[in-house]
């Protein structure tokens, strides 16, 4: 074995222990995938399509689509829920 093969050997060797310490990094990391039994939005069957959703940085979420009916209360086009799923009174969507 001359000395290029030796350096590819442990460059290729450092690379593997690398990527599987990532691996397992990110995998020890990951969030259960169980339901979150205290998210407690109820649309009604009135509800329309959502064409999209957001999740804001503080942990809101905005959905956008048609017409909404969330814990009994109607809202147009956009509607932000608190991140327990609740819906969030503050927000007011003038342009909605």
């Amino acid at each position: 074995m001359n000395l290029h093969q030796t350096i590819l050997r442990r460059i290729s060797s450092a690379a593997n222990l690398f990527l599987l310490t990532l691996v397992l990094t990110v995998t020890m990391q990951a969030q259960s995938s169980s339901v979150d039994l205290s998210f407690n939005a109820t649309p009604s069957r009135e509800s329309g399509s959502v064409g999209n959703f957001v999740l804001q940085p503080d942990g809101k979420i905005l959905i956008l689509g048609g017409t909404f009916v969330v814990n009994g209360v109607a809202k147009n086009q956009i509607v932000r829920l608190n991140s327990d799923g609740s819906s969030d009174n503050s927000f007011n969507c003038a342009a909605c």
